[in-house]
């Protein structure tokens, strides 16, 4: 990626990303004829693409230079790698793992390396959420072999 000074309107941006000519994708949805286009994103503050046809919702994200992150998928994929993203960052936020290293170790269990959710399929999410949950199982069952977390008070 390539940087150098633009003007944009009145605005003058020193330094600028110049981005790599956009791919052209065809959408994911089932029935959609149309293609991907890239688009800037106020709100997240980056790159996506997003099907040209207006009623659709086929999308998919960026990398930081603007080139398509992952392999586009269809609503019910997107669902999926949503759910098992939210069950995978478990591992990290709550102190397990590193970020880096949970990634390998799904990845490794998966037989996947390097491990990406936007590469992934409907049935290798849920693949990833059953082995991060029995994973997170493990990793908070109780020390002293008292599997269900309660004790016992004598009378």
């Amino acid at each position: 990626m390539r940087r150098e000074d633009i003007q944009i309107g009145t605005r003058f941006i020193k330094n600028a990303r110049i981005l790599p000519p956009q791919e052209r994708v065809p959408c994911p949805e089932p029935g959609c004829s149309s293609t991907l286009s890239r688009r800037w994103s106020e709100k997240l503050s980056r790159f996506y693409y997003m099907c040209d046809d207006p009623g659709c919702d086929g999308s998919v994200g960026c990398t930081p230079g603007g080139e398509i992150h992952g392999v586009p998928g269809d609503s019910k994929v997107k669902k999926a790698r949503i759910e098992a993203h939210a069950v995978f960052d478990r591992l990290w936020k709550e102190g397990h793992f590193t970020r880096g290293s949970a990634y390998a170790e799904v990845g490794s269990k998966m037989g996947i390396n390097p491990l990406h959710m936007g590469d992934l399929d409907a049935a290798q999410c849920r693949e990833v959420i059953k082995i991060v949950n029995r994973m997170l199982n493990d990793l908070n069952a109780p020390e002293d072999g008292d599997d269900d977390g309660w004790f016992e008070v004598d009378n």
